[in-house]
């Protein structure tokens, strides 16, 4: 990682490694830069300005453009800041070009390309102009996840909780939950499973609705062609705030509507127009909510598995647990992934491994 103390902006932008830990971050290399970061503070500037370039390029439909289109798009976006930049010396103004601007060129450059208009924001309150944003730092820094894919994308966040994110949809959120909240910001699709902890309530942001949760199952999608925001509740209780100035100077104010089990708040015409309606189980069911309520009586260890597998979308290797004859009997419900499968590892003596979406189970399990 030393050779990295030398790099510019374009010279990151360009880096391969730089690029995938940017967009897809595995558990392994995240730990490497922000290590590197921590050694390196005086670079934050240029990581972040590196990070904005990157996460500008998200392509809507990863079939239809391909890495060199990208990469086009990439060198034209570098070409224009360099041009700004002469500008900016001709007129003898040695103001650095700032992040934002950095932003706004990548936004110009193609209709193919969707922005990352929220990539280097810190925290919610910077989001909503506070004066006591937080400086930037490896603690706060954002990590953003586009799902490119058709399926979807489980995403443990960092205190355990699952988001199956669907396809096209985007989640940022901070590489480690601090203060009294957790909070993540979402465009598109997400089904959310929310680890417990009611002294740091969590936070969904969608632009104009927040939703509240102290632990619970939910859905939020939101229409970027109408800005229809809809939440269904599968499981617990959750708040709804409307995302206004008052809700940001007092975030602890009463909220909107409160949603239980089973029910939908439909939101439209920015904020005009409010549904909120109960649901029964099989309606639930007909709106596509994953279903990860699973139960087990006597099922051996492979079929559990094999079950958590395909219900969050991931890749279980089991082939190096000893688990012939092992069976599992458990009924969940709202836990996250993590811990659903940390309670059926544990009852019979297997270890686990999770990077990203693979999981690796070792152990003797039933054996001696």
């Amino acid at each position: 990682m030393n050779h990295y103390k030398d790099y510019s902006v374009e010279d990151l932008v360009q880096d391969l490694r730089f690029r995938s830990w940017v967009k897809n971050p595995s558990p392994q290399e995240d730990s490497i830069w922000q290590d590197w970061i921590k050694v390196n503070p005086h670079k934050v500037e240029i990581i972040e300005e590196a990070r904005a370039i990157v996460l500008s390029v998200h392509p809507i439909d990863s079939g239809n453009i391909s890495g060199k289109e990208i990469q086009n798009e990439i060198e034209k976006i570098l070409a224009r800041i360099n041009a700004e930049e002469e500008e900016v010396k001709e007129r003898r103004n040695p103001k650095r070009i700032s992040t934002s601007f950095w932003l706004k060129v990548a936004a110009s450059i193609s209709m193919l390309l969707i922005t990352g208009w929220y990539a280097i924001q810190y925290s919610f309150s910077n989001e909503s102009g506070s004066p006591n944003a937080p400086v930037a730092s490896a603690e706060n820094f954002m990590i953003e996840r586009v799902n490119e894919s058709v399926d979807t994308l489980l995403i443990s966040l960092p205190d355990n909780s699952s988001v199956l994110l669907s396809q096209s949809s985007l989640i940022r959120y901070p590489r480690q939950f601090s203060g009294d909240s957790r909070r993540v910001f979402l465009k598109g699709t997400a089904f959310f499973e929310v680890t417990k902890d009611p002294g740091k309530p969590f936070y969904v942001d969608v632009g104009k609705i927040v939703a509240k949760v102290l632990g619970t199952s939910f859905e939020i999608s939101t229409d970027p062609f109408d800005g229809q925001v809809r939440v269904i509740v599968k499981s617990g209780a959750v708040s709804i705030y409307s995302n206004t100035a008052q809700y940001r100077k007092d975030p602890a104010r009463e909220p909107n509507v409160i949603l239980t089990k089973n029910e939908q708040l439909v939101v439209k015409d920015d904020l005009n127009e409010i549904r909120h309606t109960r649901l029964d189980s099989v309606s639930v069911q007909d709106l596509k909510v994953p279903d990860t309520f699973l139960r087990f009586k006597g099922t051996p260890a492979e079929e559990v598995f094999t079950s958590l597998a395909k219900v969050y979308g991931v890749t279980i290797n089991f082939a190096d647990a000893k688990i012939s004859g092992c069976s599992i009997t458990a009924s969940f419900t709202d836990e996250p992934f993590a811990l659903k499968l940390d309670l059926i590892c544990r009852s019979i003596g297997l270890s686990y491994n999770i990077a990203n979406d693979h999981v690796t189970v070792t152990g003797n399990g039933c054996k001696d």
